[in-house]
């Protein structure tokens, strides 16, 4: 029926053997729960651009005439080459106009923030600074990632273990469907995997067929001058789990892509005592505005169009932050002499002990009390 989700993952076990080009064979643990559910088939956006291509009585490689002219064209925009080609532009101006013809992403969008400091000026009012967040929507940018034919034509929707042999004692690790975080998310997620009484008490719970797909942000501060001056750039990144990490990896496919620019400043306008706790605040402050449309698609999901044709309704979960060790510090909040990931003595970091995960509550509830 249209509009109602086709379930997947029936079997409590179902284990399939799989064999591979190299005579090496796998066996396959099916989700034992409702998780991928598919609502309908669909068109990508890139088969809609292909057939007003082809109502337009269009060439494949419009707005260019040909593959050679198109090749050309990415030459001059990167640095590769291409021979032979007699391009239609024969200017600089004719050729911008051609890729701005191009299909675009989600649009960017500039959000202005006045920052207040505790610093005087010379008429004796506080100083102020006026600092420009980038950004665009990063749930419109992972689903351009899932329909893109490219990227995501083999993007895994359900979790699965794999196992070297019959007995399960010899299990393997390769996507993020196959990892314990996707299997054990769906399951603590879905209400029909609980007691009845914990369903009751967890009214946020996903819903039986939902489909979890793992956000992975990623931010690196870069220096964009080496010999003079000192400017730099706060790029913010997204990936999504359920791309093939050789997709991911490889930069050429764009497997990840650029969501938002942080600002760089150095918040002069406060006094040294303040300065770095308010540097602090504006990167969490930033992170949210940019990263504020993942709480609605994560709490109640949101329908798209997949690379295979079908569509779901996914909940976008962030996963994983990948980022230097100054950066987890200044993610989760501890001093950079500190473990990012639990409360470990920083004179005891690497030794074999046991130590507490930090507890974002406690962690808040510090700031908080600083801050007065």
């Amino acid at each position: 029926m249209p509009g109602q989700p086709q379930l997947a993952g029936q079997d409590y076990l179902n284990l399939e053997s799989e064999q591979l080009l190299d005579n090496d064979t796998r066996w396959v643990e099916e989700y034992p729960g409702e998780a991928g559910s598919i609502y309908g088939t669909c068109q990508t956006s890139f088969d809609d651009i292909n057939e007003r291509q082809q109502n337009d009585h269009r060439g494949s490689w419009a707005p260019f005439y040909d593959e050679a002219e198109w090749e050309l064209a990415e030459w001059l925009m990167t640095s590769g080459i291409s021979e032979g080609a007699k391009p239609t532009f024969h200017n600089a101006r004719s050729l911008l106009k051609k890729i701005d013809e191009l299909p675009g992403g989600p649009d960017w969008e500039c959000k202005v923030i006045e920052i207040t400091g505790d610093e005087k000026n010379s008429n004796n009012a506080f100083q102020t600074e006026e600092v420009e967040v980038w950004m665009r929507d990063p749930v419109k940018c992972i689903e351009e990632l899932l329909e893109n034919p490219f990227i995501g034509k083999n993007n895994g929707y359900v979790p699965i273990r794999v196992y070297r042999d019959n007995a399960r004692t010899n299990r393997e690790y390769g996507e993020a469907c196959t990892g314990d975080w996707m299997w054990d998310t769906q399951v603590n997620q879905s209400s029909c995997m609980m007691p009845l009484s914990l369903t009751v008490a967890n009214k946020n719970k996903l819903p039986p067929g939902a489909t979890i797909v793992p956000v992975i942000l990623s931010s690196d501060k870069t220096s964009l001058t080496n010999f003079s001056g000192d400017k730099q750039a706060y790029p913010i990144y997204v990936a999504t789990g359920t791309t093939e990490q050789k997709i991911r990896r490889q930069p050429s496919a764009h497997g990840t892509v650029l969501i938002g620019y942080l600002p760089v400043s150095k918040m002069e306008c406060f006094s040294e005592a303040r300065r770095s706790a308010e540097i602090h605040q504006l990167f969490h402050e930033c992170m949210r505005m940019i990263l504020s449309p993942l709480v609605e698609a994560g709490t109640n999901g949101v329908k798209m169009r997949c690379a295979d044709g079908f569509i779901r309704k996914v909940y976008l979960i962030v996963a994983a932050y990948i980022a230097d060790y100054p950066e987890q510090c200044l993610v989760v909040g501890c001093k950079e002499n500190a473990c990012p990931k639990c409360t470990v003595d920083p004179k005891q970091r690497g030794d074999p002990i046991h130590s507490m995960p930090h507890d974002p509550k406690k962690t808040l509830r510090i700031l908080k009390q600083k801050e007065k």
